[in-house]
């Protein structure tokens, strides 16, 4: 598989993501009528976990609660077990494993935290990882998952396709890294500061590209799989899956490129038409 051979090649950097905290989410549970657990007793499930980053501070935080955190690179899978025997945490274990090989015998668990997993996998992933969702959750359960976002990822796609056939004679991960830093390079230095709106655009992606990690420019631009969907889809997904959009967190943090979607089994929303909502924020700004 490609996509698990670069992901060990290159390991992706992470990091605590403060948005996934479960007291963060028990807040908002709460603001929507839910009685989620507390986060100083709870059970949380993260999906594509990385090296630990988010999963290990909060099982150190809260040395009541469980973390379970499922990870398709061995390579990171390992560096997080090492880290957790280092701390001696004994409320959280890191698994080598597919999430697709998971089934609904897996347990059940308060919080399910799912960040940049289900916009970089393909489609049959990106459902088996909903239907987990359903199955594992407690009745007031609530799954965190981040996903880019149509429309704004309509010119990011522009870019990342430029990148992606610029480099495609390359014949490893770091030699399609290099081609496409190059072309951003040019693109940077090519293109006026003061040209049309559609030159000073593209100048402005590459020159942010070319300050950000390697390893981010490869996973979100060069990866086979990165599928922006629109914030209704997303949700009529869910639906499917009977799961219910609640809440989304830090959406203009984000600047409408990549959203963070609260779901659960028993939420209310406020809205009668919450989708819509949404839908128009994401294309105002």
């Amino acid at each position: 598989m490609k996509t698990l051979e670069d992901y060990d090649e290159l390991p992706y950097s992470d990091c605590p993501i403060n948005v996934s905290r479960p007291d963060n989410l028990y807040v908002i549970g709460r603001l929507f009528h839910l009685q989620p657990a507390r986060p100083e007793n709870c059970k949380v499930l993260e999906l594509g976990c990385a090296g630990g980053g988010n999963l290990i501070p909060l099982a150190y935080y809260w040395p009541n609660s469980e973390f379970v955190g499922v990870e398709l690179s061995e390579k990171q899978a390992a560096q997080a077990n090492r880290i957790i025997q280092e701390l001696q945490l004994t409320n959280v274990r890191v698994m080598h494993q597919d999430l697709t090989s998971l089934e609904q015998d897996f347990g059940e668990f308060d919080y399910i935290i799912a960040h940049g997993v289900y916009s970089w996998v393909p489609a049959e992933v990106q459902q088996h990882l909903l239907k987990l969702c359903s199955q594992l959750l407690q009745p007031d359960g609530i799954a965190y998952i981040s996903y880019n976002t149509l429309p704004g990822w309509q010119q990011r796609n522009m870019l990342r396709d430029m990148m992606r056939y610029h480099s495609r004679s390359a014949s490893t991960t770091v030699q399609q890294l290099e081609k496409s830093l190059e072309m951003l390079t040019m693109l940077y230095k090519g293109l006026p500061e003061n040209g049309s709106l559609s030159e000073r655009w593209v100048r402005l992606q590459a020159e942010e590209l070319l300050n950000k990690p390697p390893n981010y420019v490869y996973h979100d631009y060069l990866e086979k799989y990165n599928t922006p969907v629109y914030f209704h889809e997303f949700a009529q997904q869910a639906t499917q899956h009977g799961l219910q959009y609640f809440a989304i967190h830090g959406l203009f943090l984000s600047q409408t490129f990549s959203t963070i979607t609260a779901l659960s089994h028993r939420a209310r929303s406020t809205k009668t038409n919450p989708c819509g909502c949404v839908e128009r924020i994401l294309f105002l700004f």
